[in-house]
């Protein structure tokens, strides 16, 4: 059943901020591009100028106070100088705990960086445990990980996108692994109080 609601929430991340293009980080827009090119070769947004694409993703926005352009929460989620994430939008650090059991961690990662950097950098510590099997069918061998990387990057991204970045916390990760499964646990979603994802 839909119901009706005549409350609507603002979307924080696409308020602007007292902030200029400046702010922005040149090598993460390049990587944006690169990340653009990789996954669709003949999209539209590779023929656009730099200044055409930071409008058309909603990285930047015109506004009354600034015809060339304030940047949003959402630009500087995924654009931002790390020094300027830190600084203005602390909510914005993620926090890797890999667990060995209930209550004590072998590796903590404290992070603050631009999204696609924070994606890159999760995945890559995540590998560093990520046990490959292979199964040998007749002539052939097929390597086969605990965690197919498409499935916890989605997992990743979930948590990263639909966090309440407008909290003060931030997003603490703990990711225990015991065997074949471990577990994502959220503490900043935005929309739930709490929310876990069990992989097996």
């Amino acid at each position: 059943m839909v119901q009706n609601c005549s409350r609507v929430q603002a979307d924080f991340t696409a308020q602007t901020l007292d902030l200029g293009v400046d702010s922005l980080d040149t090598n993460e827009l390049k990587r944006l591009k690169d990340f653009i090119k990789k996954k669709d070769p003949g999209s539209f947004l590779l023929a656009m100028s730099e200044e055409e694409l930071l409008f058309a993703l909603g990285v930047l926005k015109r506004t009354k106070f600034s015809t060339a352009g304030q940047v949003t929460v959402a630009g500087l989620i995924l654009l931002g100088q790390e020094a300027v994430l830190r600084n203005v939008l602390p909510s914005a650090e993620v926090i890797y705990l890999h667990m060995q059991n209930d209550n004590e961690y072998d590796k903590r990662i404290d992070c603050a960086k631009p999204l696609l950097s924070l994606l890159d950098i999760l995945t890559q510590t995540i590998e560093e445990y990520n046990r490959i099997f292979t199964l040998k069918i007749g002539l052939f061998d097929y390597e086969i990980p605990d965690f197919p990387q498409a499935v916890y990057q989605e997992a990743l991204l979930n948590g990263l996108t639909h966090r309440d970045y407008s909290l003060l916390s931030p997003l603490s990760r703990p990711v225990r692994h015991r065997k074949s499964w471990f577990i994502f646990w959220w503490s900043n979603t935005g929309k739930y109080l709490e929310s876990r994802a069990y992989y097996s």
